[in-house]
């Protein structure tokens, strides 16, 4: 999963790539995705996101990424 974050006049929006598709984000739709593969891909960031706040970001998506657990069952 790939999400794109983007700022325009201090709003910032979130759009998640899915396969080919760009949606605009919901949390459910997220959840969706990383249920399905936990992994969170390096995001997008466009528009005028400081660096403080690519960081900040970038910190709250390893905190969720590492709060999906994924059992492996082996049959």
């Amino acid at each position: 999963m790939k999400l794109i974050f983007n700022k325009e006049n201090d709003n910032i929006s979130i759009q998640l790539i899915k396969g080919t598709t760009t949606i605009d984000f919901t949390y459910v739709d997220m959840i969706k995705e990383l249920l399905t593969d936990p992994k969170i891909e390096d995001s997008t960031f466009e528009g005028d996101i400081s660096d403080e706040e690519k960081d900040r970001i970038n910190e709250m998506l390893k905190k969720v990424q590492d709060s999906i657990v994924v059992d492996d069952i082996e049959e």
